[in-house]
């Protein structure tokens, strides 16, 4: 059998691009799926940021769009990495 589910909140599918405000730079990456206290990142760049990390992300679906306060809480190395969204600035 699987292990057991520990996801707080249901994942939806949502390919979109999300530009990420990293320390070493900008980089643009795909968001996986999405949830009301997060988002998983497709990433297998080098500078994976690290477990408790606060960073800034943006979607790119609108011009405009607000930049989001998020802290890594989960790294796949060579994958992604997993994003809870936090209400406090970075």
């Amino acid at each position: 059998m699987g292990g057991e589910e520990r996801r707080k909140s249901v994942r939806f599918p949502h390919r979109v691009k999300v530009k990420l405000f990293l320390e070493h730079g900008n980089v643009t990456v795909e968001a996986l799926d999405f949830s009301e206290i997060g988002m998983y990142l497709i990433y297998n760049g080098d500078l994976t940021p690290l477990i408790n990390s606060l960073i800034k992300l943006q979607l790119q679906e609108h011009k405009d769009a607000q930049i989001i306060n998020v802290r890594v809480i989960r790294v796949e190395p060579g994958k992604g990495f997993a994003v809870e969204f936090q209400e406090t600035a970075v």
